[in-house]
């Protein structure tokens, strides 16, 4: 059967909750978007994947590339995506590199598009990553991470925490910095919002505008102060961004 990605049959009914999938960053676990929790509308279910390797799922192997990781998303959500009930999702750096490839599966394989799609903190696929963080040491890493901010004090401060999570980190980046973008594929058929960091240095706003080469329609682009990882830093102003858009999507099917 093959869903579509606003079907009018659906408006008529109440549309209860709408649910927020969100796909963390490279080393993030589901539990970082609960910081979002306070400030989500009512109508919107917070519905974080965990990824293998991170919080609850700790200690399962980590993907060996992305196809894997999309893979994996997509059988945690599946109940979601099969279903006509709206949904939007929502990825941060990592985390919107595997969205980008989710909504593309999600297509092929037929499923119900998403009423909306929040690319955020991440260059469009087609640049290739200079820097390859997962094959340096774990000081040169480290630093790394630290000039990029989002990372707790207490890792930085405990060797045994910097081991472990400089594991898990790299693995994240190998991902990313290994990842070739399948061309010829069609372009995204659901609406889109790229998002960024006035002051983030990986993800400029001229550099953002470029995801609309892989959208069917016009995207929205926002911008928000603070670096990489203005989300956590800025939530509420970025929350707040994602309800409006949201809840003129819930009326659509409600109106």
């Amino acid at each position: 059967m093959i869903y579509s990605a606003t079907p009018h049959k659906q408006r008529s009914e109440k549309v209860e909750k709408m649910k927020l999938i969100c796909i963390p960053h490279a080393g993030g676990a589901a539990s970082s978007f609960l910081k979002w929790k306070p400030y989500l509308h009512p109508s919107v279910e917070l519905m974080p994947v965990e990824l293998a390797g991170k919080g609850r799922r700790f200690g399962q192997r980590p993907y060996k590339n992305v196809e894997e990781a999309v893979q994996d998303i997509l059988s945690v959500v599946h109940k979601v995506v099969a279903d006509e009930t709206p949904y939007a999702l929502f990825g941060h750096s990592m985390g919107a590199l595997l969205a980008f490839e989710l909504l593309h599966t999600v297509q092929a394989e037929g499923f119900h598009n998403p009423v909306y799609a929040f690319l955020s903190g991440k260059l469009p696929p087609h640049y290739v990553t200079e820097k390859q963080r997962h094959l340096l040491s774990d000081e040169e890493l480290w630093n790394e991470v630290a000039g990029m901010g989002g990372t707790p004090v207490e890792l930085l401060a405990s060797a045994e925490s910097k081991v472990f999570f400089a594991s898990v980190l790299r693995h994240d980046f190998q991902l990313v910095e290994t990842y070739k973008i399948v061309a010829g594929r069609e372009g995204l058929d659901c609406p889109v919002m790229v998002m960024y960091g006035n002051q983030d240095t990986l993800a400029s706003e001229r550099a953002m505008k470029e995801w609309e080469d892989y959208s069917n329609g016009k995207i929205n682009m926002h911008g928000f102060d603070g670096g990489h990882f203005f989300i956590f830093d800025n939530a509420f102003e970025v929350v707040n961004v994602i309800n409006e858009f949201l809840l003129n999507q819930i009326e659509k099917y409600t109106g």
